[in-house]
This record gives C-alpha cells, structure tokens and sequence, in this order.
C-alpha cells in the first residue's frame, strides 16, 4: 500500500511535528503542491525532514532529500520556490527530464542530483538565472 500525504496538510495549522516520508510526497505531482505561487509553504511543511525555511519561517531555502529511495518525476513547479539555495535530490530513484522552470531560482548555490535516471539535457535557461550554482 501506497503512503498517501492528505491535499488538505496545510490545514493543520496546530501541528507542533510532522514525519511525512519523502516517498509519500513524491508520490503523486499534486502532493507537492505545500506552497504558493510566492514561493512560501506553510508552517508544518517547514518542519518536514529535510525542508528548511529561512527565517520568516514559511520561505524554504533547502529540499535535502538525498538518498531517500524516492521514486516519481521532480515538478516543474519547483520553481516558484525562489528562496531555495540548495535542492538536494540525489541517490533516488527519480526520472524523467530536467525542467526549464526552474531557471527563476536565482538563489540556488548547491543542486545535487546524480544517482537517478533522470535524462535529456540541462534546460539552456538554466544557464540565465541561476547565476549563483556553485556546485552542480
């Protein structure tokens, strides 16, 4: 049986602790969907493993979800979190291709993706806003 994350997780507005796996999270592209459109998600998501938000407590500036046997694709929509100065993914399962939505992330110092199957080749808008990579 699959670990299903609720679509309603930022209603629990009372939550002090959380421990949602990364597997269930990756498990449907709507699961990701904990932020807004400014790049901000809510405060109990902030206190998953391995999401960091700054200091307003609701920007998240790190995924580090490295080798955590997740399986599925990485949404598009990563790149609405313009906060982020690391996405660490590697050592998983992940496919598919890499998105050129995530070229806004104009903050990101640390993207760590190897050890997946993902394919193609990197987005060439990458290369017009994220000035700041220093290891890729």
């Amino acid at each position: 049986m699959s670990p299903v994350v609720p679509l309603t997780l930022h209603v629990l507005c009372q939550v002090v602790s959380c421990h949602v796996t990364p597997a269930a999270l990756l498990a449907c592209e709507p699961c990701w969907n904990w932020w807004d459109h400014s790049g901000s998600i809510d405060t109990p998501t902030c206190k998953l493993s391995g999401v960091t938000c700054g200091s307003d407590g609701v920007t998240v500036t790190t995924l580090n979800m490295g080798e955590r046997v997740m399986m599925g694709r990485l949404p598009a929509a990563f790149g609405n979190l313009t906060g982020l100065t690391m996405l660490d993914f590697h050592s998983n399962k992940l496919s598919g291709t890499l998105h050129a939505e995530w070229s806004g992330l104009g903050k990101l110092e640390y993207l760590d993706l190897h050890s997946n199957q993902l394919t193609g080749p990197l987005p060439r808008d990458w290369s017009k806003g994220m000035k700041r990579i220093s290891v890729l």
